[in-house]
C-alpha cells in the first residue's frame, strides 16, 4: 500500500469553520508537514488535541535537504502524512505545491480534506500550478461556443477551471481536447465521496480515456496554460488558419483567423465582416 499525503484545509479565522473530517485527522494523525510549528501547536491547543506522539517538520521557501529526506523516509515507510498551512488551503500558500514539486519522483496517493468548495478541492488534487488560477464556471452547451471559450483564454497564463455536466462531458471534451494539444488536462469527479477520482491526461490519451471514463457525478475540468505553450499553440493555430483561408478564401475562415488574433468571438467577427461588406 502506498503512502498517503493529505492536504488539510483549516479555518482562515473562526475556528468553528473547521470540518469534522479535518478535526478527526488532526486527532488521529501522527506525521505532519506544517508551515509554522507555533501556529500548528496553537491550532491543536485551541481544539484541545494533545500534541503527544505527533511528529512534524516545517516546510517553507528555505527548507533544507534534511527535511526533504525525512519526508521521503516517511513515504518509503508507507506513512500517512498530513499537510497543514497556517490558514486555509495548503496549496494556495506554503507548503503544499512546492512540496509536490520536490516529491514528484516519489510514489504516493494524494488526497485533500477540504470539502467546502470543489474548485479548491480540484485545484489541490490536480497537482497543477495553483497560482494564478482562473475559475470560469460551466462551459457553454454548444460545442462551437466551447471551443471559442477555450481559444479566448489561451493567452491567459495559469490553471483554468471549469465545471462540466455529466450529461455532456464526453461530447464537450471531445470537442475541445483538440484545441489543447500537448497540454496536461485533469478531470476530477465525485470529489470527497467514496468513488472520488482524479485523472490526468493529454489530447493523445482522450480516445482511450473516453471508452473507460465513468460518467457519474459532477466533473471539474482543469488545464494549465504557460506563456511558452500559448505562444507555440497560437503560432501553429494562426499558420493553419491562414493556410485554410488561402485555400478556400471563405469569410468564415477569415473570421476564425481574426478571432485568434483579436480574442473576439468568431460569430462577432463574421457579423462585422458581413456588415462591412454590405455597407
Amino acid at each position: 500500500m502506498a503512502s498517503e499525503i493529505i492536504f488539510l484545509t483549516v479555518p482562515i479565522g473562526n475556528l468553528s469553520d473547521i470540518t469534522k473530517r479535518v478535526s478527526d485527522a488532526l486527532v488521529e494523525g501522527k506525521k505532519f508537514i506544517v508551515e509554522d510549528s507555533r501556529v500548528f501547536l496553537s491550532l491543536l491547543s485551541a481544539l484541545e488535541i494533545p500534541s503527544d506522539h505527533k511528529e512534524w517538520v516545517i516546510w517553507h521557501d528555505h527548507t533544507d535537504q534534511n527535511v526533504l529526506r525525512k519526508v521521503k523516509s516517511w513515504i518509503n515507510h508507507k506513512e500517512k502524512i498530513y499537510v497543514v498551512s497556517d490558514a486555509g488551503s495548503p496549496v494556495l500558500s506554503d507548503p503544499a505545491y512546492d512540496l509536490l514539486l520536490a516529491l514528484k519522483e516519489e510514489h504516493f496517493i494524494l488526497d485533500s480534506y477540504g470539502g467546502v468548495t470543489s474548485v479548491i478541492q480540484a485545484l489541490e488534487l490536480s497537482q497543477l500550478p495553483p497560482i494564478p488560477f482562473h475559475f470560469h464556471g460551466f462551459l457553454a452547451r454548444n460545442n462551437q461556443d466551447c471551443i471559442e471559450q477555450i481559444q479566448q483564454i489561451m493567452n491567459i497564463k495559469g490553471t483554468h477551471i471549469y465545471f462540466l455536466s455529466p450529461h455532456r462531458v464526453l461530447e464537450t471534451l471531445g470537442a475541445i481536447v483538440g484545441v489543447l494539444p500537448g497540454i496536461k488536462m485533469v478531470l476530477a469527479r465525485e470529489l470527497t465521496k467514496k468513488f472520488q477520482e482524479v485523472i490526468s491526461f493529454t489530447s493523445n490519451d482522450w480516445p482511450t480515456l473516453q471508452e473507460t471514463l465513468t460518467i457519474k457525478g459532477e466533473f471539474v475540468f482543469l488545464f494549465y496554460i504557460s506563456e511558452n505553450k500559448h505562444n507555440t499553440l497560437a503560432h501553429d493555430k494562426l499558420n493553419q488558419l491562414a493556410k485554410e483561408y488561402l485555400s478556400h478564401q471563405k469569410p468564415k475562415m477569415l473570421a476564425k483567423l481574426l478571432s485568434e488574433i483579436t480574442g473576439m468571438k468568431v460569430s462577432d467577427v463574421y457579423n462585422q465582416l458581413h456588415t462591412d461588406k454590405n455597407s
